[in-house]
């Protein structure tokens, strides 16, 4: 099942598992029955938290998917995290030749490359995910 499959049901079924074993004082006992049987007013908070769960994920896979090949893009939205990104950044000499192409004149340029632990970054920006707030 998709995570973005989630229904207004399964958080009222969670609901219930979650409330089984409280005291009675501590939940609603007019919620205490299948969703199907809830009035729509009450399916109305359900449906409500699912779209807010839905939206939460969306913006973190966003975020991830806009920074996930792109550190430098992170660390100039989002200037707080340019010291920790540094640190994915692996020392290189790597190079490679460019063919720049100016009307007639044809120019060969030679352009350094930053290799990345990319894997490390990513695993890094994954957890990061959660708490990202722009500065």
């Amino acid at each position: 099942m998709p995570i973005l499959d989630l229904k207004p049901e399964d958080l009222h079924k969670w609901y219930l598992e979650a409330t089984k074993k409280l005291n009675t004082e501590s939940y609603n006992k007019n919620a205490q029955k299948p969703y199907e049987e809830l009035s729509e007013e009450q399916k109305s908070i359900d449906k409500f938290i699912c779209k807010k769960i839905k939206q939460r994920i969306r913006k973190a896979c966003e975020f991830y998917k806009r920074y996930e090949y792109n550190p430098e893009l992170l660390i100039k939205e989002y200037p707080k995290y340019k010291e920790t990104v540094a640190k994915f950044v692996l020392p290189s000499d790597f190079g490679f030749l460019r063919l720049e192409i100016k009307g007639e004149d044809k120019v060969l340029k030679q352009e350094k490359v930053k290799l990345c632990d990319s894997i490390g970054y990513k695993e890094w920006l994954f957890k990061e995910v959660e708490n990202a707030r722009k500065e």
